[in-house]
């Protein structure tokens, strides 16, 4: 299916005259593929470009990337190291506490901080000997949205069996869709028998926070994205801290 783009609008008010919150200044016939239409059928809805299916998509918020670190028995003592993208850090103690962990992370030459949290939590009475608690690093800002590959070395370590780091939660590797583009109303989505799922999307304008469909107003994903994006692309957020 070809779809145009529909000559700018100056107002809403014969293309989307039951949203009175909602001005736009062009808008523009996009496909969202095949049964696609539930997720978008609530007010103003967030739409991103998949870069994979060439079809556009509900907004998505970045997925993480989660490692984790635990043991079988207790490591009474010795070093590891972790590997992030091919960098290793330095030798880590195995008593080092979590501010020695994300130091040591922070500290890889791929690595900026706020980039990989640490976090640690009770092992069940297992002691590692790495503060006794097993660790969970998870991909966050600038790798927010990335797959990245990490590993460790705990060869060094005495006392213990079982030192492993698993991939806990698989991250995937942004297709787009985490980044929002436009909004999409419900009132112009249509769904034809091929089951082809298309709707107009404003490109810019301004739009009231509460018509807005995410987990919440205050959400600091949709603040993040939205204060580089959406401000960029000429859409105001109203009634929304910071965003104008």
């Amino acid at each position: 299916m070809t779809l145009k783009a529909q000559p700018a609008l100056t107002s809403n008010t014969d293309q989307f005259s039951t949203q009175k919150r909602f001005e736009c200044t062009e808008v523009k016939n996009v496909t969202f593929g095949t049964d696609a239409a539930a997720p978008l059928l609530a007010l103003l809805t967030p739409v991103a470009y998949n870069e994979n299916t060439g079809y556009w998509a509900k907004w998505a918020k970045p997925t993480q990337d989660v490692y984790t670190i635990a043991v079988t028995t207790d490591y009474t003592s010795g070093t590891f190291t972790v590997t992030i993208d091919g960098e290793t850090s330095g030798t880590i103690a195995s008593s080092a506490s979590l501010a020695t962990v994300q130091a040591a992370v922070d500290a890889l030459s791929n690595v900026r901080s706020g980039d990989i949290v640490v976090t640690e939590a009770a092992a069940g009475g297992v002691d590692i000997d790495l503060g006794g608690f097993i660790f969970t690093f998870a991909t966050t800002g600038n790798f927010r949205g990335r797959a990245i590959t990490m590993t460790a070395d705990f060869g060094s370590l005495v006392g213990g069996t079982g030192a492993a780091i698993t991939n806990t939660v698989a991250g995937v590797e942004a297709n787009g869709t985490d980044i929002p583009k436009a909004f999409v109303a419900p009132t112009s989505i249509q769904t034809y028998a091929d089951g082809e799922t298309v709707g107009v999307v404003m490109w810019a304008g301004k739009v009231h926070i509460d018509d807005i469909t995410v987990e919440s107003a205050d959400d600091s994903d949709f603040q993040y994205i939205a204060k580089k994006t959406f401000r960029g692309l000429g859409i105001r957020i109203e009634s929304l801290a910071g965003i104008r």
